[in-house]
């Protein structure tokens, strides 16, 4: 027998990396586990189900629609027909869509490791940094929140495009840089947060690739690494003003008079050490935190802003001696500027979303830091591993946990209230969720609490005004719905509403003028002209009764109802 033929067989080159990426998969899977049995959840209501647009599924007009469309003050087409393929292979199931996020997010956390093992040619940091990304608790809300699909779904082309520069910085050639191109532009029409990427590459040609500055490998220059961007920098820049395009035709754009520079300036510097703070510390996390509409106090601001100068001045001095440090610091800082609140969008103060990819920049400082650090202390790398896996298995413990608030509104919400202060929008979503369980009392009780944090908010007078007419509570409902109106005269509900409850009220008057404006608000509703009939019936306006129930007939000519009521109106004409 041959000597080599008895050697034991030497495991492939790709054999550890891919058990590797094989437990990658199943960590995340088992965060996850739970996800099939999710509901739709926060605002999945509007973005998905309320959607008519969307819950037809896919086909030429929606797909057309897809791609022109600013619903919900977004434009990002890729994201909106991967909702109509959901639709259309599962109809509107919740479970089946949360796995799909899953996936997604397994495949990302999976293309982490292979792109910085391509990067730096090592596996176990990349495999850690993997790892952080998969299980960390700060992910849940773009893997459990259905409508936050274009988190996964960007970023899982923004690593594509990140593997495919790789490829282009090893071998230049026209089509390789074609394909970061189109890889980016597909970034972009999934979620405009990807706008970053040129910068980031820039970051990787300095550290890993070694491509950029004095000290670049072969004699390399600042110049050829920055014009290969410029491309790049133009798809950005249409990227970007696509998406203000669509958040300012949408409204979303918050007020610079309500949200004052000074305040987002301060808030965005406590929201970048916030967010360091919650990745080390993941505790208190919530679907939502609200912009406190005052400045932040002086001192929480200056120690933030410290922080990110010295963490920031830290790493520029160490960028020869740790240039992953330099590279993974920046990585977080630029990822995080489109939405760290200079320019307000909506509402929040700041969300756990939004780390999705700036986190990968500070777990290449922990990955590769960590062992700098022990060969600084003289140890060997291997006695970071049991560190590494009781630091993995807690992330993935608190992951699994905060995975499981997602599982409906109710456990959502009622986990923000007791982590958050002044959570007006969770007692928002309570009093929906007390509403539908037929709880007056809940409901009120939880929409008081929405209005006291947010009194500027038409939408959530309205919502109180209708748990309060619904709990019999008259005279109340009408004070709220008025408030409602004069901060948004054209809400055509809560004039609808406003006008029966005044007719419940017994002020005829009234309700028929409110009646009437409700009808110019609304014409096409059959049963607001029919409203309108009734109401003017009763004050003796038979000629304006009768023309309000011809509407309601020529809208809805199947109702006996709005017949016989006709009829009435024209009865005393008839005698």
């Amino acid at each position: 027998m041959d000597v080599k033929d008895a050697s034991p067989t030497r495991p492939r080159p790709l054999a550890l990396p891919a058990a590797v990426a094989a437990v990658l998969a199943l960590a995340v899977a088992g965060v996850y586990r739970h996800a099939g049995g999710f509901a739709f959840v926060f605002d999945d209501g509007g973005f998905i189900l309320g959607n008519p647009r969307v819950t037809g599924g896919l086909s030429v007009e929606s797909a057309r629609w897809a791609l022109t469309a600013t619903y919900t003050a977004n434009w990002h087409p890729l994201t909106w027909l991967s909702h109509l393929l959901d639709v259309s292979l599962f109809g509107l199931r919740p479970g089946p869509p949360h796995l799909v996020n899953v996936v997604i997010h397994a495949v990302n956390t999976v293309l982490v490791l292979l792109v910085l093992r391509r990067l730096t040619g090592t596996l176990w940091p990349g495999a850690f940094a993997a790892a952080l990304f998969g299980v960390h608790p700060l992910h849940v809300e773009s893997v459990a929140w259905v409508s936050e699909r274009k988190d996964v779904l960007s970023a899982l082309l923004w690593l594509l495009a990140t593997a495919a520069y790789v490829r282009y910085a090893a071998r230049r050639s026209v089509a390789r840089y074609l394909l970061v191109c189109l890889l980016f532009a597909l970034g972009l029409a999934a979620k405009a947060m990807v706008v970053t990427l040129p910068a980031v590459l820039l970051l990787l040609d300095f550290w890993p690739l070694g491509r950029l500055g004095p000290a670049a490998r072969g004699g390399g220059r600042w110049r050829a690494p920055l014009l290969e961007k410029v491309p790049l920098l133009a798809i950005s820049a249409a990227g970007s003003l696509l998406a203000i395009f669509a958040q300012r035709d949408s409204g979303a754009l918050a007020s610079g008079e309500v949200y004052r520079l000074a305040w987002r300036a301060a808030n965005a510097a406590i929201s970048y050490a916030v967010y360091l703070g919650k990745t080390l510390w993941p505790a208190g996390l919530a679907a939502y935190y609200s912009f406190r509409l005052e400045a932040p106090p002086a001192s929480e601001t200056a120690a933030a802003a410290l922080l990110l100068l010295c963490l920031s001045a830290a790493a520029l001095a160490l960028a020869r001696r740790a240039p992953w440090l330099a590279a993974g610091w920046g990585w977080y800082l630029v990822t995080l500027l489109p939405v760290i609140g200079l320019i307000q969008v909506g509402g929040q103060a700041r969300a756990d979303r939004y780390l999705y990819l700036p986190m990968i920049g500070l777990a290449i400082v922990a990955a590769w830091g960590a062992p700098a650090l022990a060969a600084r202390l003289h140890r060997a790398p291997t006695a970071l591993a049991a560190p590494a896996a009781v630091a993995l298995l807690a992330l993935a413990a608190a992951g699994s946990l905060q995975a499981g608030y997602w599982r409906s509104n109710e456990t959502l919400f009622r986990h923000a209230l007791a982590v958050t202060r002044d959570n007006w929008l969770a007692h928002s979503f309570l009093g929906a969720e007390a509403r539908k369980r037929g709880d007056a009392q809940a409901a009120v009780a939880h929409y008081r609490e929405a209005v006291r944090g947010n009194t500027a908010s038409a939408d959530m007078r309205y919502n109180l005004g209708l748990a309060l007419a619904e709990a019999g509570l008259t005279a109340e409902a009408i004070s709220e719905l008025r408030m409602a109106l004069h901060l948004n005269p054209a809400k055509a509900e809560a004039t609808l509403l406003l006008a029966r409850s005044l007719a419940l009220a017994g002020d005829v008057p009234a309700a028929l003028a409110t009646f009437r404006a409700a009808a110019r608000l609304m014409p096409d509703r059959a049963d607001v002209w029919n409203d309108l009939g009734n109401a003017a019936f009763r004050f003796g306006a038979l000629p304006e009764a009768e023309a309000a129930f011809s509407q309601a007939v020529r809208l809805q000519p199947g109702s006996p109802l709005y017949r016989w009521n006709l009829q009435q109106a024209q009865a005393p004409r008839a005698r």
